[in-house]
């Protein structure tokens, strides 16, 4: 009987139906139209199946990661559904094959279905790496991670070729990063080298697939502050990407983003005015332009800075409307800049509707998330409303703790805001929270880093306030305001940005002034 049956479904539509081509350079909405008719005359199995990719892809360049993953989840089911029937056909031709007497017939079917068969599997690599793209525009690391792991498997296991050879290295570079995002960059970047080692064994250095991974493995340097190394691997992926504009164009943008969380945000000018230039003469998309006007506006001089954000708000309201959580993400910018002018309340008033698109778009316990409230958190310890800010702070903690490890940078600095938030309230002793944030801080950032600063900078205020320790206080401003001084010399001259940091580090000074006279007295008492 099974055979029988596996012979009948040769004839099916499921089986045998052919699939229909995507337009080319279709958007979203003749795609959606044209998948709707697709499922209305072919409801079972994959005749759909390239326009579902096709959506899926164009859903994602549009920001809707929702919306992809739940296209491509539907591609991965349909085809999966094809190749259970081909299962059966694979089964029945290959007993019928190896049977005795078996005919030229049967062992023509018997090929016939093994490639049929095996093209399945591969189109199921296929749909799991659509579905691990938009794990990945969500957030979603361990379910990108899944993905992108299943595709490489199924590639190994029954593809041929150099282009399924290739799309083996993608997927397998892809879950290493992943694994970095669901469990620790140390683990992603562990898994990643071996992939960067095969690339570069096939294709040598200067190939694209090859400087991708590089790029992929760059970041996660950067990320874990091995900045030298990571340095090092952008200029080799830069130079190896150069001939491609549009490639070219994200390298730089990479690379830009790296020097400002190296606190070298003057080399990050020049270059990121470069990327909006290229991007507005090649009429870019305008998410693409609004990310580099954002991206500007997280490096230039204060004056400048805010109604550059602006633009790349109002671009992203455009482009994908006002509850989106691109133009949630634009709003933070905003957000931030304000908050450097001061204006702490129009900043608040902006984050909190932010916060609550991207925690819908994400979860709580996401790494964007956590960075959400812990931003939200410092913005109401600077308006002197501690009460307000534990809560907030301690829910930035959580997310961190859960999404990137207990001894990640973002749960530090979570820790330590929530030290400061519960000693001004008195609610709890801060100082198992101050323990705990600064070994990674002061392991993760060199000692002029502007955050290790500022963490330096709460320490010493700890020990004053907290504990009472006038002396011990005055040798911790002492390292502040060393660093201070250290930045400050790294400026070529005194112009705005030197004077604007100057400013920015008096009431660390004035410590220091109060500290060492206190500290006089009392010994002087003595």
């Amino acid at each position: 009987m099974r055979s029988l049956a596996a012979l009948l479904l040769l004839t099916t539509t499921a089986f045998a139906t052919e699939r229909l081509p995507a337009p080319r350079q279709a958007d979203a909405a003749t795609l959606k139209s044209a998948l709707e008719g697709c499922k209305v005359t072919h409801p079972r199995g994959d005749p759909c199946f390239n326009l579902q990719l096709a959506l899926s892809a164009a859903l994602l360049r549009d920001g809707d990661a929702p919306a992809a993953s739940q296209v491509a989840d539907r591609a991965g089911r349909d085809v999966q559904q094809t190749w259970a029937d081909a299962d059966d056909v694979y089964i029945s031709a290959q007993s019928r094959a190896g049977r005795p007497g078996a005919t030229d017939a049967d062992k023509a079917a018997y090929a016939r279905a093994t490639a049929e068969w095996r093209r399945l599997w591969i189109d199921q690599a296929v749909a799991a790496e659509a579905q691990g793209a938009a794990d990945v525009a969500r957030g979603f690391h361990r379910g990108a991670r899944q993905a992108f792991s299943q595709a490489a498997s199924i590639r190994k296991e029954y593809g041929d070729g150099p282009a399924n050879r290739d799309a083996r290295i993608r997927a397998a570079a892809s879950a290493a990063v992943a694994l970095a995002g669901a469990e620790s960059v140390a683990e992603g970047e562990a898994e990643l080298r071996p992939v960067l080692a095969e690339a570069e064994q096939v294709h040598g250095p200067t190939h694209p697939l090859t400087a991708g991974i590089t790029l992929d493995l760059a970041d996660l340097l950067a990320q874990r502050t091995a900045y030298a190394e990571a340095d090092t691997l952008y200029a080799r992926a830069r130079t190896a990407l150069r001939r491609d504009p549009v490639a070219a164009i994200e390298a730089d943008a990479r690379y830009t983003r790296f020097l400002v969380r190296a606190d070298r945000k003057r080399e990050a000018e020049p270059l990121a005015r470069d990327i909006l230039a290229r991007l507005l003469a090649a009429r870019a998309d305008q998410g693409r332009v609004a990310t580099a006007y954002l991206d500007l506006a997280a490096i230039v001089p204060l004056a400048d800075a805010l109604p550059l954000a602006k633009q790349g708000a109002a671009l992203r309201t455009a482009r994908f409307g006002e509850k989106h959580v691109e133009t949630a993400r634009a709003n933070i910018a905003v957000a931030r800049l304000m908050e450097r002018y001061g204006r702490h309340a129009e900043a608040e008033a902006l984050r909190r509707p932010a916060l609550i698109q991207i925690q819908a778009a994400n979860f709580i316990e996401h790494p964007e998330t956590a960075t959400a409230y812990l931003e939200l958190g410092e913005n109401l310890i600077q308006q002197g409303r501690p009460k307000d800010a534990v809560y907030i702070c301690r829910t930035a903690l959580r997310g961190f703790d859960a999404s990137a490890g207990r001894d990640s940078a973002g749960a530090a600095r979570a820790a330590l805001l929530l030290a400061m938030a519960v000693f001004a309230t008195g609610s709890e002793d801060p100082r198992p929270l101050t323990a705990r944030a600064m070994p990674v801080i002061r392991t993760n950032l060199a000692p002029t880093h502007v955050e290790r600063v500022q963490a330096e900078f709460i320490v010493a205020m700890m020990l004053y306030y907290a504990e009472r320790d006038v002396a011990g206080a005055l040798r911790q401003m002492r390292i502040v305001t060393s660093a201070g001084l250290e930045r400050a010399r790294s400026y070529p001259d005194f112009g705005p940005e030197a004077q604007r940091e100057m400013r920015e580090m008096a009431p660390a000074f004035a410590a220091h002034v109060r500290f060492a006279w206190e500290t006089s007295r009392l010994t002087a008492g003595n």
